[in-house]
């Protein structure tokens, strides 16, 4: 990324939520920053989102180290304590946006977001999304909600009704 800055706080832009970035361990605990499916909002299509950049966080990959500690003796000494330590290798830059007032940060590469329309105005660039950031974005679809709702209705159920 450097010094140049492609995207301005607050500035809107569309995202395909699964393209997010999550930090992973591999089996050798080498550290990775990678996109992911694996938690948060799964959508079925490939649809953008309208989010809003929050900032940008640097993560970095390497080596990680779990370190070690033993406790010998009856007051419970650390005599062999060595702590969990993280060997850079690689400093990955990526972006941060919301999808909605209420939601937390959700991380992405630069490639990854696509700008909305903007006009330059007195030399700043300003941006006019079609739509309101909403306050607090589900991911849920009609056809996911009438799914949920149909499979709900064989769960368990106490004498009151409340899911057992």
């Amino acid at each position: 990324m450097g010094d140049k800055r492609k995207f301005r706080i607050g500035q809107p832009v569309r995202v395909n939520l699964n393209y997010r970035i999550k930090v992973d361990y591999d089996q050798n605990y080498y550290r990775r920053v990678k996109r992911t499916l694996e938690w948060g909002i799964k959508t079925e299509t490939n649809d953008l989102v309208l989010a809003i950049v929050t900032g940008v966080k640097t993560f970095q990959e390497g080596q990680y180290h779990k370190g070690s500690s033993s406790v010998f003796g009856y007051g419970g000494s650390y005599d062999d304590y060595e702590p969990a330590y993280l060997v850079p290798e690689k400093i990955v830059d990526v972006w941060a946006v919301r999808t909605g007032y209420k939601n937390k940060e959700i991380y992405f590469f630069e490639e990854d977001l696509v700008v909305t329309e903007s006009l330059k105005m007195f030399d700043q660039w300003m941006c006019f999304p079609t739509k309101d950031i909403p306050y607090f974005y589900s991911g849920w679809n009609d056809n996911y909600r009438k799914q949920m709702s149909r499979e709900s209705k064989d769960w368990p159920r106490d004498s009151k009704g409340r899911w057992a």
